[in-house]
């Protein structure tokens, strides 16, 4: 097929149509912009390529990485940083340098280049065959370029897997008790309790859209006044989305027409609230273990009140039920996020790269991973990254499965139990120096970045914060206003010193930089602790009034379905574009508003069709069991 191909392309006195589209929709080498690196991605037109038909083939578009490697190197190795002076430069570089200067920059970053070939090639005749072509007639001295096959797509549908009919099947059933839910609410609702079996209602009204949807944009005042996490939470979920937005321009990025930019963007002094957004995540780890150690605390004080202090958590049930909820509470939605990666995700419309699909397969080979929640040591299991931003939710379920003995031992003996997490934030602070000191910067994230045992200090601080707020729960006694007002002036320097002080090109002695990576999540997490437990006593003034604001409520609602999906969203966001993008900070802005706006759209989506209904299936379990009352009906009063 490609002689076939070839003999039409070169026969200059009938070149046929179909030919020309084929060579046309192939990208080309230096493009306008070279200077800026546009030539380090050369897209082609993947619509074009796909509408060919040659009778005997149709047209397949292959994206293939181009690597310049000094000859005698079979493998890639990173050459160092790229500074923004020797870029800026590149024009004024002899040729043999502007070789060089590639050679490193396409090892970094490779070169990306759309070609339409025949659907007959694979990926691997693709690479190899530009590769024998490229090598044996183009002499590059003491360079050898080599090809590397990237997602070939032609016009044709995906197979049909089994797992994708089980997948299918799955949501189908979600949304038929959706539906039977929502239409016997509503008859309900509009036509009173009269010919609808009580049970039936149990059953069915918590799978309704319309008594999900109410709940959610319901805002009602919060008792324990930590309204304010709210906001905090919703806000935070908007720094992790910015913060990958930024990143993914140069980690899984679109083509990009000026890729220099991004140089410009990083440098700027403002910039550190992005580059240094890491923080938003321990402040989920400080609101989870904070609200996990109060209402643990509430529930235990009850038992104790009801049932004596002899009994007060000894009760096997209770505990059993403690972890059982957390996993299901969690994970229902989770593994429905992951199986709509797998099979829906093949099906949506393909961008040229294919983020998606890689996705999709890395979820294919260890989902099971996840479900676990080890997902955090995949690369000791020598397994793929399955929606690896999860690797959260691996660190948060492994410190909540140890949760239990420090929150009975902060409710039997509080002072004691304080003083233990604290070791125990104190120790991970250690290990975290230690870690910093001696590993090598490319091990970072996976021995420190992503482990239990170095995260800890942020949940831990959140453990005792819950500690504190149940134990003054009930306390009048007003806090010295200088402490207030110093309280808020440290706190608000401390955040703003933990994002602006530190950056990564800066020059840092060691010692400078293990201190500030070993202690810096944990100041930002009392930070932040005290402007909770501040608004919590009535001490926020016009900081409380707007984290607490009723808008807030409804958003916090759809954060944890909002953070499950907002990758996908980002992979969609920059697979789709099939030409260069030209990068600015007006589009970057745009592309963070429009990555949030539909993160929490799709997060809305997952809560109505899943992560609600599964909530209800809980309830149910537990309630046919006898461990727990069946859900009640919300009546309506008829109109």
């Amino acid at each position: 097929d490609s002689k076939y191909y070839i003999e039409h392309l070169t026969n200059l006195t009938a070149v046929t149509g179909w030919a020309l589209k084929m060579f046309d929709a192939t990208g080309k080498l230096l493009p306008a912009g070279a200077l800026d690196l546009s030539f380090l991605s050369m897209p082609g037109n993947m619509n074009s390529c796909l509408e060919v038909d040659a009778k005997v083939f149709n047209g397949q578009y292959c994206l293939v990485y181009i690597v310049i490697v000094p000859k005698g190197k079979n493998t890639i190795k990173t050459a160092g940083d790229l500074h923004a002076d020797t870029l800026q430069r590149l024009g004024a570089l002899s040729p043999p340098e502007v070789l060089g200067m590639i050679s490193k920059l396409s090892v970094q970053s490779p070169i990306r280049m759309g070609v339409c070939v025949p659907s007959s090639c694979s990926p691997g005749d693709v690479s190899t065959g530009l590769g024998s072509l490229v090598n044996q007639n183009l002499d590059l001295g003491n360079f050898n370029i080599m090809f590397f096959p990237g997602l070939c797509q032609t016009n044709d549908l995906p197979e049909l897997l089994d797992r994708d009919y089980a997948v299918f099947g799955v949501v189908a059933c979600f949304g038929l008790v959706v539906i039977i839910g929502t239409v016997l609410d509503l008859l309900l609702r509009f036509f009173g309790q009269a010919y609808l079996p009580e049970l039936l209602l149990q059953i069915f009204q918590g799978f309704s859209l319309y008594t999900v949807v109410t709940k959610i944009f319901r805002v009602t005042p919060n008792k324990d006044r930590l309204g304010c996490i709210n906001g905090i939470r919703f806000l935070s979920m908007s720094w992790v989305i910015i913060g990958h937005t930024y990143l993914s321009i140069t980690s899984f990025s679109p083509f990009l027409a000026n890729p220099t930019i991004i140089l410009e963007f990083f440098d700027r002094f403002w910039m550190r609230l992005v580059t240094n957004a890491t923080p938003s995540v321990d402040s989920f780890f400080l609101i989870g273990a904070t609200l996990l150690a109060y209402l643990t605390l509430k529930e235990l004080g009850k038992q104790q009140q009801d049932g004596g202090r002899s009994s007060c958590g000894s009760s096997v049930m209770f505990w059993v039920l403690f972890y059982v909820h957390r996993y299901l509470r969690l994970t229902g939605v989770y593994a429905m996020a992951i199986a709509l990666n797998i099979s829906l995700g093949k099906f949506l419309i393909q961008g040229p790269i294919g983020y998606s699909k890689a996705e999709a397969e890395a979820c294919a080979e260890a989902w099971y991973t996840n479900l676990l929640y080890i997902n955090n040591f995949n690369t000791a299991l020598d397994k793929p990254n399955c929606m690896g931003h999860t690797w959260y939710m691996a660190n948060d379920m492994q410190m909540f499965i140890l949760s239990p003995p420090l929150i009975y031992l902060m409710h039997r003996m509080p002072k004691i139990g304080m003083a233990v997490v604290a070791v125990l934030v104190s120790a991970s602070t250690g290990l975290r120096a230690y870690l910093f000191d001696t590993l090598p910067e490319a091990d970072h994230f996976d021995n420190i970045y992503i482990k239990p045992w170095t995260r800890f200090g942020s949940y831990g601080i959140g453990l005792m914060l819950g500690c504190l707020l149940y134990m003054t729960k009930d306390s009048k006694k007003p806090i010295n206003k200088l402490v207030v007002i110093l309280g808020w002036l440290v706190s608000l320097i401390t955040m703003f010193c933990v994002i602006y002080v530190y950056h990564k090109d800066e020059e840092m002695t060691l010692g400078a930089f293990v201190i500030y990576q070993s202690v810096h999540r944990n100041v930002w997490s009392l930070a932040l602790a005290w402007m909770i437990f501040a608004c919590a006593k009535g001490y926020g003034g016009p900081i409380d009034k707007f984290l607490s604001w009723g808008c807030w409520a409804p958003l916090a609602k759809l954060s944890y379905s909002c953070y499950l999906m907002h990758h996908a969203v980002l992979f969609f966001a920059n697979d789709m574009p099939t030409y260069r993008v030209m990068v600015s900070q007006p589009y970057m802005v745009y592309l963070c508003v429009a990555n949030i706006a539909w993160a929490m759209f799709a997060g809305f989506l997952m809560v109505v069709l899943f992560e609600a209904p599964t909530m209800h299936m809980e309830k149910l379990l537990f309630g046919f069991l006898g461990v727990a009352k069946l859900p009640s009906v919300v009546k309506y009063k008829l109109e």
